[in-house]
Parts: C-alpha cells; structure tokens; sequence
C-alpha cells in the first residue's frame, strides 16, 4: 500500500520553489545504529563523504528524491516521533515504507540520470525539465 505517494510524485509544500531552493532529499542510512539521516543537498555523495569523515561507522545513502529544501522540514516533522537526534530518525514504521517506496519508484541513486545539459536547464531555473 502506498501511503507516501503523493509526496513521492510531486512537492506537496511549495507552489513555486526558486531554482537555488531545489535539491535532493537524501535518505542515509547508518545501519549499525538503526537510523537514518534525512537531509538535503544539492549533491547527495558530496554530502555523503562530509558525514563519513566523521562518522564512527559505516553510512550509506538509501535514496532521494528531487525537491525543496522545505520538503525535508516536513519530513523532519512528519516524523518527529522517530526523531533520534537532530536530523536523524530512527528506521522504523513509516519512515521505514517510506524509504522502501522511494526505492521501489525511482532506484537508490536518482541524480546519477540527470545528465549535466539537464543540471544546466535546471541551474537556469527551468524546474518542469526535472520534476
């Protein structure tokens, strides 16, 4: 059952997000303390690599999805009852299927299939080229 759908298909908080307001909400998982970090960048592996320098063990990004940084705040509401610490939930319940869905929808590493004339369109501020 696809409880996320509407969010996984569109932006639900914004009507008109700026180009420099849109990213990736990433889903990184540190698997051996059961959580998962959602946040948002402009380039998920960068990121990946800042937290692993200081991460005492293994992380992973799950998935992500195109959109606002304003959609991760949501999200960070949306589960703040599996909030662990800061912008790290536990991975469990809703957030858990959520996850999965993504994964099922558009793979574990989405922004590897936007190719660079695609990030230039989208840099210009031409955001119905990638949504």
């Amino acid at each position: 059952m696809n409880i996320h759908g509407k969010w996984l298909t569109m932006s639900t908080l914004t009507t008109s997000p700026t180009c420099r307001d849109i990213g990736w909400i990433y889903f990184i998982e540190a698997a051996e303390l059961k959580l998962v970090k959602i946040g948002w960048s402009r380039r998920p592996e960068r990121r990946l690599a800042q937290l692993m320098e200081q991460s005492p063990v293994e992380l992973k990004i799950l998935t992500a999805r195109r959109g606002p940084s304003l959609d991760e705040r949501n999200l960070h509401r949306r589960f703040s009852a599996l909030r662990h610490r800061g912008e790290w939930f536990r991975h469990e319940g809703d957030l858990e299927v959520l996850i999965f869905e993504l994964i099922s929808i558009i793979g574990t590493c989405p922004w590897r299939s936007i190719d660079s004339s695609d990030e230039l369109t989208f840099e210009r501020g031409r955001l119905e080229d990638l949504d």
